[in-house]
């Protein structure tokens, strides 16, 4: 949703949806738009703009069916870890 409206606007998909806003979100799982109007880092010109929409995403993502066996791995980079001593 926030990658889909960033192309619509020519913008960065932060400038749509910070992350800090949508790793609350995942965490809080509003369900309806006074939940998510009440909820801390959500403006109301965002409720207005595109809040069925983020239900929406929300509510999908919690309705879909986890799969099994499949867990992120970090991606690979040529950076050395500092030894902590």
């Amino acid at each position: 949703m926030r990658d889909k409206r960033a192309r619509e606007k020519d913008r960065p998909p932060f400038k749509v949806l910070g992350n800090g806003t949508l790793l609350d979100l995942a965490q809080d799982l509003p369900r309806t738009k006074r939940a998510l109007a009440n909820h801390r880092s959500i403006t109301d010109l965002v409720v207005r703009r595109f809040g069925g929409d983020i239900l929406e995403a929300i509510n999908g993502g919690v309705e879909a069916p986890e799969e099994s066996g499949h867990t992120a791995k970090p991606a690979p980079t040529n950076r050395r870890r500092l030894d902590r001593r």
